[in-house]
């Protein structure tokens, strides 16, 4: 069985069973003097006031309930009157790609409302608006009830109501902007109004003016309604905070292991940057024997190569050594090996074939500053080697 109970003085109780229906209620004149202790009661929900609660819509783009509840306050920053740090939000129903159901409420009413719940003598285990304790009409999707004490209380959905003052009527109907809504009202005087305004599908549907009155015409009171300070969505947020920090954590050892990855990749190219300087160095000597005092390797080499390729017209080795460097690139030919003794340059290159071989020694023998014997040639692994002897003529 469930007990509801006003939170807000008087203290209107009712308890219902568990198909609905209404057992025993009444009204106490104090929290304290409310029922709660029936051998059989299930559930306790605290009932205050709607005008205190409002109800929001959304489409909220997170993949957990716990991501959307943290994303709520920031989605409705710019459609909420006061500052979203006085505001309580509590996530009523999410729909992953769909439309989620949201309640606000002032921080402050929701402190006053955990005061007086330390009044009552048993535990609570929920708190709704009043609204949404109104029934739902057969044939009407909007229900109206007047308390006799000036206010409106409407339900529009599951998880849809407001209040309004009785003077309101006629603006709310207006923002409605539906002449076909079916609207179930217990007042007749509201209803005739509503029919003078253009409403075509008004019932007057007398279900009385509090809550132990409307739940004699059923009990439609969604389960998943809990406006208590650390409900469901406190739990979440809490869930969200122990997954942040989970996710720092992975975080941070993603970061160390990327550091060590980074740091075992640089020991390891700077080695193979020290063998290629090694490498560059002893080519260099090689071919400039003149160069006694290697410090920067690749710079020294860039340097002699780009006296090479601006056609360098000295004499001996570095003369010889343009020539090739002109030859060797106008037919593709890789060079393989070279060596200089007593002015004269053996230079081995390799080209992809007999033909390009012969193109090679008629573009070496085209500088008329040198001699071009073809020593030897020979074909390995679908390429062509040959070696030529370059001297300069006297």
């Amino acid at each position: 069985m469930i007990l509801y109970f006003a939170l807000e003085p008087p203290h209107r109780w009712v308890i219902v069973d568990r198909r609905g229906r209404v057992l025993e209620d009444g009204v106490a004149e104090a929290l304290d003097h409310i029922p709660v202790r029936h051998r059989r009661l299930t559930r306790r929900v605290g009932v205050v006031p709607g005008e205190l609660v409002t109800m929001h819509s959304l489409r909220i783009p997170a993949r957990s309930r716990a991501k959307a509840a943290a994303a709520v306050p920031y989605m409705l920053e710019e459609s909420v009157a006061s500052n979203v740090d006085a505001l309580r939000f509590r996530l009523l129903q999410w729909v992953r790609g769909g439309v989620s159901k949201v309640a606000v409420m002032s921080r402050d009413v929701a402190a006053q409302w955990s005061r007086r719940l330390s009044e009552f003598p048993e535990r609570t285990d929920a708190l709704v608006p009043d609204y949404l304790l109104l029934p739902r009409h057969t044939e009407g999707r909007c229900t109206v009830a007047a308390d006799g004490e000036g206010r409106l209380i409407i339900r529009t959905g599951d998880l849809e109501g407001l209040v309004i003052n009785e003077q309101e009527l006629d603006l709310w109907w207006e923002e409605m902007a539906d002449p076909g809504l079916a609207v179930a009202v217990n007042n007749a005087e509201h209803a005739r109004r509503l029919v003078e305004l253009g409403g075509s599908m008004v019932h007057e549907w007398r279900i009385g003016h509090h809550f132990p009155e409307w739940l004699q015409h059923g009990h439609q009171v969604p389960d998943n309604v809990d406006l208590l300070p650390g409900g469901r969505d406190a739990a979440d947020t809490e869930a969200s905070r122990r997954w942040m920090k989970v996710a720092g954590v992975l975080f941070g050892l993603a970061l160390l292991l990327r550091l060590g990855v980074d740091g075992y990749d640089y020991v390891r190219l700077s080695a193979r940057e020290k063998q290629l300087d090694d490498q560059i160095a002893a080519t260099l000597q090689n071919a400039f024997p003149d160069i006694t005092r290697v410090v920067k390797p690749r710079a020294q080499m860039e340097q002699r190569m780009a006296g090479l390729r601006g056609r360098t017209t000295g004499s001996g080795f570095l003369a010889l050594l343009s020539v090739v460097s002109r030859a060797a690139p106008a037919v593709h030919a890789r060079v393989e090996e070279i060596s200089y003794r007593d002015a004269t340059l053996l230079v081995t290159c390799r080209t992809s074939d007999f033909e390009a071989l012969d193109r090679l020694r008629q573009q070496l023998a085209n500088d008329g500053r040198v001699t071009v014997d073809l020593v030897s040639s020979g074909s390995l692994e679908n390429s062509v080697s040959g070696r030529f002897r370059l001297a300069l003529k006297s």
